[in-house]
């Protein structure tokens, strides 16, 4: 069967013959549908302005990788455990009470509601404490702190949740 040029004609096992051109016209019938809805589906994920303002807060401007991402021997960030909580790869050079030697996991931000995360990204408490340095006691406008919620659950979690401390 001669599918390379259109114009050919095509028959069936029933002697009906149909030209190329219509069955490219059935296969584009399907395909064009599907190729739309695949890139309706990439645009809509990265279209979101809240998580895309998230997005920008957790990975430019507040820089919360470089504490919840485990990072590679050259110091880069390993992109399979994104946020996924990780030992802190410095310490204070006097000791510092409450220092906190790993940073949780927030991706999926799995065991926390919105509303507490909107809450300690707001006041810098957690359960009316002071969060564990080097955590920054955090005052962030709501909407930020909603932006970064959404960005957060848009994160696939860790396979098995670190400690949460």
């Amino acid at each position: 069967m001669g599918l390379c040029y259109p114009g050919f004609k095509l028959h069936t096992q029933r002697g009906e013959s149909h030209t190329v051109r219509n069955l490219g016209k059935r296969i584009g019938a399907v395909a064009c549908p599907l190729l739309l809805l695949g890139v309706w589906t990439i645009l809509g994920a990265q279209s979101n302005p809240k998580v895309e303002r998230g997005k920008y807060i957790v990975e430019r401007a507040s820089m919360c990788i470089d504490c919840h991402t485990p990072m590679t021997a050259k110091g880069e960030p390993v992109r399979t455990k994104w946020m996924m909580g990780a030992d802190l790869m410095f310490k204070p050079a006097i000791q510092i009470p409450a220092w906190a030697g790993y940073a949780p996991a927030l991706a999926g931000l799995v065991g926390y509601t919105d509303a507490q995360v909107i809450g300690i990204l707001q006041t810098g408490l957690k359960d009316g404490q002071p969060l564990r340095p080097p955590m920054p006691q955090f005052r962030f406008t709501r909407a930020d702190a909603e932006a970064v919620v959404a960005f957060l659950r848009t994160l696939k979690p860790a396979p098995t949740p670190g400690p949460k401390r």
